[in-house]
């Protein structure tokens, strides 16, 4: 991972949550399998 200017908070960058995308998109995609399961119950 790349250090950045920001803080270290658990290993998730606060500073550029840019150059943690894949982290981002993760989340993304987990946000929505939850959303599509609630819905599909």
């Amino acid at each position: 991972m790349y250090i950045t200017r920001g803080e270290n908070r658990g290993g998730i960058k606060v500073g550029n949550i840019y150059e943690n995308s894949y982290f981002v998109l993760l989340l993304v995609l987990f946000i929505l399998l939850i959303i599509v399961g609630i819905i599909y119950m």
